[in-house]
């Protein structure tokens, strides 16, 4: 039986970065005479094994041809995100995965996040995980924690000109499902529930 598409995003959630998952949403859309999207999906599919294989440290890197041609899919990925629904986008993007074993509050705070930042018009480009399992590092009271700034969410979604005000609004947004964020340094923050006390500095973007 063919998947529809809440499955193909249901299969994504659960395994962001399988090529072959997101291929076989490519040409499903393809099918449903969907083609820019499913240009986006397999050009971010490139794009991973490209950077895959330039970070490594072992092996050759990558050729002339190979970083011109990351160049050149980034340049497109980048053109298609301005076309495309930014709330479509932010359910593809694998940065932005969800992870399992999250607190129904983490789940709940990691969703409205997501909701909003396809709200508020961010672009996909395909770099960083934004979410992860709270770290006893950051906090022992966090529920979710989010990576943003040098080189996370600034590289995972590029914001639109005229968005203005986010701070604020993303933690009105976070009061609204019951948390607050603590800021744990340049890059981290710790999401906490609202019954914790404290004082929130709210997410730097």
């Amino acid at each position: 039986m063919k998947k529809t598409e809440s499955e193909w995003l249901e299969s994504l959630s659960k395994a962001p970065r399988d090529s072959k998952c997101r291929l076989g949403y490519a040409h499903w859309l393809e099918g449903e005479c969907r083609t820019e999207e499913a240009e986006l999906i397999r050009l971010s599919v490139e794009l991973h094994r490209l950077q895959t294989k330039r970070a490594k440290m072992s092996g050759p890197g990558l050729s002339q041809k190979e970083r011109d041609r990351e160049y050149e899919v980034e340049c497109r990925i980048e053109t298609l995100c301005k076309q495309l629904d930014s709330g479509w986008i932010v359910q593809i993007d694998p940065a932005l995965a969800i992870p399992v074993g999250l607190s129904k509050l983490g789940e709940t705070v990691a969703i409205a996040i997501r909701t909003f930042l396809g709200q508020d018009g961010w672009i996909y480009e395909g770099r960083g995980d934004v979410f992860s399992l709270p770290r006893t590092s950051m906090s022992t009271r966090s529920v979710l924690d989010v990576q943003h700034i040098n080189e996370q969410l600034e590289e995972c979604l590029a914001a639109r000109q005229g968005d203005g005000h986010l701070e604020e609004a993303l933690s009105v947004m976070l009061k609204e499902v019951g948390a607050w964020s603590e800021l744990y340094d340049e890059c981290s923050s710790s999401i906490l529930s609202e019954s914790d006390t404290g004082t929130a500095i709210g997410l730097y973007f």
